[in-house]
């Protein structure tokens, strides 16, 4: 600032001291006035220029110091500028006043005012997000945490600023060796990024995921972490691993147990279709070799009474013809017994086993008994034929497996169902065997036990004989 510039100056004949007693006042800036010198009451109502005012205490100051001011200033309509205040020297270098300069720093301040209501903002964002988050110094210290990292930490604020984070980490976590991975992190370039899953062996057990960034902020470089608690991600997936292999396991199993069906399905097939062709061959041997004889027997026995003169042993004769029909008969209607049980809609269920179970004891030499137990009054005819085929099966399988021995056949009662118990005390099998010896005779049992919406089960031992138990309902469900 020129003399040209600084107008009205009272001049001061009296030593420094008594110019800076009087204190007189220069203002020049952005076209204000020029006052001339004022005397220590005026100065009390403060600097006027552009409107911006300063407290006179200020400027007091300046001249009792000789030392330069800077002051941000507010004029009345709410503007700011920089208000620079120097002692103004003569070419005498006396002391005659102030010299005083307005600067518009208002567009700056306002961009800094923005700048601080933006990180503000941010900071409130940050404290608000639920995953712990923690900013830290180039040092490592902590700069600031949020909300959800002090929750994690349950330590306070104050507790927090400015602690090393790596002994945080090892204090509460039991994270060994973390400087030197943080250190690693600050010596790299802005926005290289380190994660580390940990379990966490103190406190109680927990998994850490720690994600961290290296940034420019606050014009340093500063480091952000991420902590998140993952325990439960980690044990669901753990779960959800778990359930796979069994879930992998099972079907494999299952694939294993359709394999084994397809293929006793398969033989079942052909056991029935052996089945059948065994029963025609047996019928027609009967027909053949038994009936057909018999037959042939009773025509030559026929035409010797035809021959016979005498009256007594025409009679005689008769009655032994009597009796050879009577037998064939009786061969006939159990053959066609076997084929069909119409004796299950003549004399019933029960009725049926017993003579069954009887014909069998007699055919084979064993002992076999037939026993019931609370029968109910009614059942189904469905029911009533898969129970007498399914003994007629177990029967079969006893003759041909168990040797000769004792057979127990039970019908009883329970409830809504009816249980047929199949019972010999022969050799038995190891039911582990993979498939059982006669494995498709009790395939066809449980498909019959099954149609009709009941089960079957099988109990043997190696010396210790064979239990068969069908459970059927009173009224079919299949």
């Amino acid at each position: 600032m020129g003399d040209d510039e600084l107008r009205n100056v009272q001049p001061q004949e009296e030593e420094e001291s008594q110019a800076v007693e009087q204190r007189s006042a220069f203002a020049t800036a952005n076209g204000a006035q020029t006052g001339s010198a004022k005397s220590d009451s005026a100065m009390g109502d403060g600097v006027q220029s552009n409107g911006a005012q300063s407290d006179s205490s200020d400027l007091l100051e300046v001249l009792d110091t000789l030392a330069p001011r800077e002051l941000e200033v507010q004029d009345r309509e709410g503007c700011w500028h920089l208000l620079r205040v120097r002692p103004y020297r003569t070419s005498e270098n006396k002391i005659e006043g102030l010299g005083v300069v307005l600067v518009d720093i208002d567009q700056l301040r306002r961009s800094q005012q923005h700048m601080m209501d933006a990180q503000d903002f941010a900071s409130s964002v940050v404290d608000c997000v639920p995953v712990p988050i923690v900013l830290l110094n180039r040092d490592e210290t902590i700069h600031k945490a949020n909300a959800a990292f002090r929750k994690l930490t349950e330590m306070q604020p104050a507790d927090l600023d400015g602690r090393s984070m790596p002994e945080v980490a090892a204090t509460l976590w039991g994270i060994e060796n973390f400087r030197q991975k943080l250190q690693a992190l600050v010596n790299s370039q802005s926005g290289t990024t380190l994660e580390i899953e940990h379990e966490a062996t103190k406190a109680f057990p927990r998994t850490l995921l720690i994600n961290a960034r290296s940034l420019q902020a606050y014009g340093e470089h500063m480091l952000l972490l991420m902590v998140e608690d993952i325990t439960l991600r980690r044990e669901a997936e753990k779960l959800t691993g778990n359930q796979k292999i069994a879930l992998e396991g099972e079907i494999a199993t299952a694939a294993r147990k359709l394999r084994r069906t397809q293929a006793e399905l398969r033989g079942l097939n052909a056991h029935l279709f052996a089945v059948q062709e065994e029963e025609r061959q047996r019928v027609a041997r009967e027909l053949h070799d038994d009936i057909s004889q018999r037959l042939s027997a009773l025509s030559i026995m026929l035409q010797g009474i035809v021959d016979q003169e005498e009256p007594e042993a025409r009679k005689q004769e008769m009655k032994a013809l009597r009796k050879q029909l009577e037998a064939l008969n009786n061969d006939v209607r159990l053959m066609s017994h076997r084929l069909h049980p119409a004796i299950l809609k003549e004399l019933g269920l029960s009725a049926a086993l017993k003579s069954m179970v009887m014909e069998f004891g007699e055919r084979e030499g064993m002992l076999a008994t037939y026993s019931t137990d609370r029968l109910p009054e009614q059942w189904s005819q469905e029911v009533a034929t898969s129970i007498y085929r399914i003994a007629q099966e177990a029967l079969r399988n006893v003759a041909k497996y168990a040797g000769k021995t004792h057979v127990k056949v039970i019908l009883s009662g329970q409830g809504e169902f009816l249980e047929l118990k199949v019972m010999d005390f022969g050799v038995g099998f190891d039911q582990e065997a993979d498939p059982p010896r006669h494995g498709l005779g009790m395939i066809s049992m449980q498909e019959r036990a099954r149609l009709v919406g009941g089960t079957l089960s099988v109990q043997s031992a190696l010396g210790k004989g064979t239990t068969v138990t069908a459970t059927l309902p009173l009224k079919s469900n299949g």
